[in-house]
């Protein structure tokens, strides 16, 4: 009975709004409509608006892009879906348009808190890819719509993602995988953080070995400088040698030049007439011999050495014959 005192009033209604509402024998309640097909049909022309009025207003029309409904608030911003303590499970959507995103972070809302572990040598596993969604993704959207979503885009490929970072890789009931890229931005962080601390560790090591290197560049200059005046001196003891008896002189060897050398350089000598057997022998500072080159001549002499004859350090030099030797050079060679 009830029942169709209900129907009855709703009839009534119906009719005294030239029929704009609509309940049919099957108890489906229509607006705009005179076979309603559901509970609550309503159908909107292309200027009908269903609207909520309050202080704001809320209205739902066929206003949104190519025609589709379109729910929207008269001012900007007054309209919202949930609350903070009346949570919407999910929402699936193809685009999100919006001028601010957060997501709960809050520490009371969470435990078992600890470091991302190795985040650089995981990250460094991640393969960025370039592609394109496929069109059976975007059936019966509007072409420009479709193009736009199917031009070239930058992601991770889901089941590659999942072999680094499980937690990144979530499911829908059908199995299809989906990602939380906003999770991999504090991976992103540590990484970073981990990877400055090893520039900084190689930066201070680059900086102490500069130290090390200027310290020895300076023990060379001074070594150079010392050599530059010994082979002053050698080439005045060589004019005053070739002024003198050189036979009474013994064999007598000068600072080659140039020294330090890293090609060829030039070592004057002298070997008197009566001397056999003669040679210039060239030790390393641990006394091993490693060079000893015949000297067929006598008289005021040249002897030629290639750097690449030997290995870079510092060695001594001099002539011997029979148990005689000369007095001992030192020369550098630097490749």
């Amino acid at each position: 009975m009830k029942k169709f005192f209900l129907v009855l009033l709703l009839c009534s209604i119906s009719w005294g709004a030239n029929a704009q509402l609509k309940v049919s024998t099957y108890g489906n309640v229509g607006i705009g409509t005179t076979t309603p097909q559901y509970k609550f049909d309503i159908n909107l022309g292309t200027t009908d608006a269903f609207r909520i009025h309050t202080w704001t207003d809320a209205y739902f029309d066929n206003s949104g892009d190519y025609g589709a409904l379109c729910l929207y608030p008269y001012m900007d911003y007054y309209l919202q879906l949930g609350k903070s303590n009346h949570k919407i499970g999910q929402l699936w959507v193809t685009e999100v348009n919006s001028m601010w995103v957060w997501e709960t972070s809050d520490m009371r809302f969470k435990e078992n808190i600890r470091p991302i572990a190795s985040p650089l040598q995981r990250v460094k596993q991640l393969n960025g890819i370039q592609y394109t969604m496929k069109s059976d993704n975007f059936l019966g959207f509007p072409n420009e719509q479709k193009e736009r979503y199917m031009s070239n885009d930058f992601g991770f490929i889901a089941q590659d993602l999942q072999r680094v970072f499980p937690e990144l890789v979530v499911a829908d009931n059908d199995g299809m995988l989906g990602v939380k890229y906003t999770r991999l931005v504090p991976i992103l962080v540590e990484a970073i953080k981990e990877q400055q601390e090893i520039i900084d560790s190689l930066k201070e090591d680059n900086h102490q070995k500069l130290l090390l290197l200027e310290t020895e560049l300076n023990e060379l200059r001074t070594l150079i400088n010392s050599n530059d005046n010994i082979q002053h001196q050698e080439s005045l003891n060589i004019q005053n040698f070739s002024n003198t008896n050189s036979e009474n002189q013994g064999l007598q060897v000068f600072q080659n030049s140039p020294n330090p050398f890293n090609t060829i350089t030039t070592i004057q000598c002298y070997v008197p007439s009566n001397m056999q057997n003669v040679k210039l022998c060239v030790y390393d500072m641990q006394g091993t011999q490693r060079k000893c080159i015949p000297v067929q001549s006598h008289g005021a002499l040249s002897i030629q050495i290639e750097a690449g004859e030997l290995s870079s350090g510092i060695y001594i030099y001099l002539l011997q014959s029979n148990g005689t030797v000369s007095e001992a050079k030192q020369m550098i060679i630097t490749q």
